[in-house]
Formats: structure tokens, C-alpha cells, sequence
């Protein structure tokens, strides 16, 4: 899953979508390949999404809870807050 999750960010950066890479298959006349098709949002499951909205949510303030993430902007601080959620949802489920 972190190697969609990084996918996803540099493609975000690019400015790569799944609806541009499939466009610029159609100009080219190539068929789609699912490998180099960048991954969307939907494609993670809820609780990645939820936890993205709420890394996207915090703004520029410097809680001290979150103090790690905000002194390493990118893909390393959102996949921290993953790993939160996700030994989170593991010890609450």
C-alpha cells in the first residue's frame, strides 16, 4: 500500500491523473496498461482516505502531538499519519 501511496503523491505532483493518462492513451492510440496507470483516491481504502483528508486538514499550525510531521513537509509525514491510523484501527478493532 505505501508503494501506491508514493505513486499517488509523485503522480499528484506531476499532475498526472488517472483521466490524463487514460486521454493520453487514447491520442496515442495505445492501449491503457494498469501498471503505469497512476492510482486515484479511490482506490485506498476509507481509513487512508480519512487520514489524508485529516493530514490536509491541519493546516500550518505546530500541535506538539503532530510536531514530527510538520519538520518533514511530503510524502514521509503523510505516510506517518497512515501508520497512525492504521495501528490505531488495528488496536480499537
Amino acid at each position: 500500500m505505501f508503494q501506491r501511496l508514493e505513486k499517488y503523491f509523485k503522480n499528484s505532483e506531476a499532475k498526472m491523473t488517472k483521466d490524463r493518462y487514460l486521454n493520453m492513451c487514447e491520442q496515442l492510440d495505445q492501449k491503457p496498461d494498469p501498471e503505469k496507470m497512476p492510482p486515484g483516491i479511490e482506490d485506498f481504502p476509507d481509513f487512508v482516505i480519512e487520514a489524508m483528508n485529516t493530514y490536509n486538514g491541519l493546516g500550518d499550525n505546530r500541535a506538539t502531538v503532530f510536531i514530527h510531521l510538520f519538520t518533514n513537509w511530503g510524502i514521509g509525514a503523510t505516510i506517518d499519519i497512515i501508520t497512525y491510523f492504521i495501528k490505531v484501527t488495528i488496536n480499537f478493532a
